[in-house]
């Protein structure tokens, strides 16, 4: 009796070891892609707006509120992103946050891009430190 009550709670423990395993190596992999990334973050709420973006792929941008630095990075390939001039937000709060969109517009002028761009869905955000020291070869500066 007693060894059928370990089984279900012993297999419990070994998914959680994998998950947790797969996490790891997930934010390693991030480490090692964008060397100045910091922790995970839900949402960006943005008072007065984005005050600038940069270093826009077409899987990640850097956007700037005030003197703080964000890398958020998109669920999918997002073409129209890489090429932008300016950035739109489409949330449903002065937050963003997983599940938002970004739109990235090919002019200045948002309002008179014909075909309207593709909107991308964020999926994770994360703190920025431009003041870190680059090591990875493959960084975000180098567009890869």
């Amino acid at each position: 009796m007693l060894k059928t009550h370990l089984r279900p709670l012993l297999l419990c423990v070994a998914v959680g070891a994998c998950a947790s395993s797969a996490e790891h190596r997930a934010r390693a992999d991030l480490d090692m892609a964008y060397p100045r990334i910091g922790e995970s973050i839900n949402q960006i709420c943005f008072a007065s707006g984005i005050s600038g973006f940069s270093n826009a792929t077409d899987r990640s941008v850097i956007v700037s509120k005030g003197r703080r630095d964000y890398l958020i990075l998109t669920k999918n390939r997002c073409r129209d992103l890489s090429n932008a001039m300016s950035l739109g937000i489409d949330a449903f709060s002065g937050c963003i946050g997983p599940g938002d969109k970004l739109i990235g517009y090919d002019s200045a002028f948002a309002d008179i891009q014909t075909p309207p761009p593709f909107p991308c869905l964020i999926g994770e955000i994360y703190y920025w430190h431009p003041d870190r020291a680059e090591t990875a070869s493959n960084a975000i500066e180098d567009g890869s």
